[in-house]
C-alpha cells in the first residue's frame, strides 16, 4: 500500500486516507461470521521509518471524536432514502421484486468483479416471501438480509444469510428460499427477526455467463406447510 508503484499486489494510498477495508468470503455450511476460528489474521508493518506519534492532546482527541461522529452519522441519518437516490441498475426500490443481477462498475464500495441484485422486502405478520432461482457458475454466491442502514441482521443467533453450501438445491442448482418472520418448517428459511421491512442483497463473485434473476412471490405463511 502506497510508496513506489509495483507491478503486482500494490495499491496507492490517496492523501488523507485513514482506513483499509478487507473482505473475506467463505462458502461453508457454518456461518463464518459467527465462527471465531474463521476470524482473519492480518498484520501491518510500516516499511519506512517514522517518529513515534505525538502524545494525545485536546486537538487530536477532538479530531478523533469528530471522525467517530462523522462515521456514525454517515451510516444513519446521512444515508439518503433509497427513493430519493440515483440508484444503480442492480438496486430496486420496489418491495419484493429483484432487478437483474449486474456488475456495478465503479459504484461506491462495490467489487467490480461481482454482480449484485438488491431489493427491499416488505411483509405482513402472516406473510412470507418465496424466492425461486438458480445459483450460477461463479466463485462465490450468497444472499443476506440487511437493515435499511445496510447492517446485517443478527447472524450469531439466526439464519439471516445463505451461501451455496448452506442452500438445499437440486442437481442443477435450482432453489426455493423463504423469507418469513417465523419458521415455516421448510428448507432455506431466512429469519426477518420480525422486521416488516429489510433489504435482501445478492452477491455473485466472478460469474460465468448469464445470471438468472431471482423470482419472488408473497404468500400466506400457513400455505407453505402443505
Amino acid at each position: 500500500m502506497g510508496g513506489e508503484p509495483a507491478e503486482r499486489n500494490w495499491l496507492p494510498l490517496p492523501e488523507g486516507a485513514s482506513r483499509l477495508t478487507t473482505r473475506h468470503y467463505f462458502e461453508e455450511a457454518q456461518c463464518a461470521a459467527g465462527n471465531p476460528a474463521r476470524e482473519p489474521v492480518l498484520s501491518i508493518r510500516r516499511l519506512d521509518q517514522a517518529p513515534p506519534p505525538t502524545a494525545p492532546n485536546d486537538e487530536s482527541i477532538a479530531a478523533g471524536i469528530r471522525r467517530v461522529a462523522g462515521f456514525v452519522r454517515s451510516r444513519t441519518l446521512g444515508m439518503p432514502p433509497m427513493a430519493n437516490a440515483d440508484n444503480p441498475a442492480f438496486v430496486s426500490i420496489v418491495p419484493n421484486a429483484f432487478p437483474k443481477p449486474v456488475k456495478p462498475g465503479d459504484f461506491g464500495l462495490s467489487a467490480f468483479d461481482a454482480a449484485y441484485s438488491m431489493a427491499p422486502h416488505f411483509l405482513g405478520p402472516d406473510q412470507a416471501l418465496v424466492i425461486t432461482g438458480r445459483w450460477p457458475s461463479c466463485r462465490f454466491a450468497n444472499v443476506n438480509l440487511w437493515t435499511r442502514h445496510q447492517q446485517t441482521f443478527d447472524y450469531e443467533h439466526r439464519q439471516v444469510s445463505l451461501n451455496r453450501a448452506q442452500t438445499e438445491a437440486d442437481a442443477d442448482g435450482n432453489f426455493r428460499m423463504v423469507i418469513a418472520h417465523r419458521d415455516p418448517g421448510v428448507p432455506n428459511w431466512l429469519d426477518t427477526e420480525g422486521r416488516a421491512l429489510g433489504i435482501v442483497f445478492w452477491r455473485f463473485f466472478l460469474p460465468e455467463g448469464d445470471i438468472d434473476t431471482p423470482q419472488a412471490d408473497v404468500v400466506d405463511i400457513d400455505s407453505l406447510s402443505s
